[in-house]
């Protein structure tokens, strides 16, 4: 599902305690400032515009002040500008420790993923090839319960980016499938995944 995070030092993020230098600033306006970038970054996220924000949400939202808004918080680079189709819009500084979007590839990627742990016919030739061990670390993994470190999560060995099968899907724990990551080839570099097809690699007997 989609969602906006704010950093724990948001609130006083160095670009945006610039505002209170800027010629009109007074005590309200980092604080008028930060709650317009709040409101624009929830309807971004909610809408899945990826840090984007097009003339109607920032006006609809700064109202009167959207314009003298905008100018600020691009001045100090909290927010860019540009223009596409003749249009004008502004992209929020995508950092993590100030404002953190869900992009709609991430949450695409996450809905695909869903649908493939929904997908009886992959689980069980999976589960035929690797049986119920992580291929990673070894250990026996958990299909139902509490989503533990050793919950099963087929990892697919061509990043998440791609579309999951039995060729490029390998079951693992949720330890290591988080461990890896979107990182995949610095994994791999430092990582082997274990044969299915020996079973004393794996511990069993």
């Amino acid at each position: 599902m989609p969602w906006v995070r704010f950093g724990d030092d948001s609130a006083t993020y160095p670009a945006l305690m610039q505002l209170h230098g800027m010629k009109g600033a007074d005590e309200r306006t980092v604080n008028e400032a930060f709650g317009f970038l709040a409101r624009i970054a929830t309807l971004s996220g909610a809408h899945k515009t990826d840090y984007e924000i097009d003339a109607g949400t920032a006006y609809m939202i700064g109202g009167a002040r959207a314009e003298e808004l905008l100018r600020m918080l691009v001045k100090v680079g909290v927010l860019t500008t540009g223009r596409r189709g003749g249009l004008q819009h502004w992209m929020i500084r995508a950092d993590p420790e100030f404002i953190h979007l869900r992009t709609k590839a991430e949450l695409e990627r996450e809905a695909r993923y869903r649908g493939e742990l929904r997908d009886d016919a992959l689980r069980v030739a999976l589960l035929l090839r690797d049986g119920d061990n992580c291929r990673w670390c070894g250990i026996v993994v958990l299909w139902t319960g509490r989503k533990g470190q050793q919950h099963a999560e087929p990892d697919h060995l061509a990043g998440p980016d791609v579309p999951g099968t039995v060729d490029n899907m390998v079951i693992a724990c949720r330890r290591c499938n988080r461990a890896r990551g979107a990182d995949t080839d610095l994994w791999d570099a430092e990582h082997e995944w274990i044969d299915a097809s020996s079973p004393a690699k794996i511990g069993i007997s």
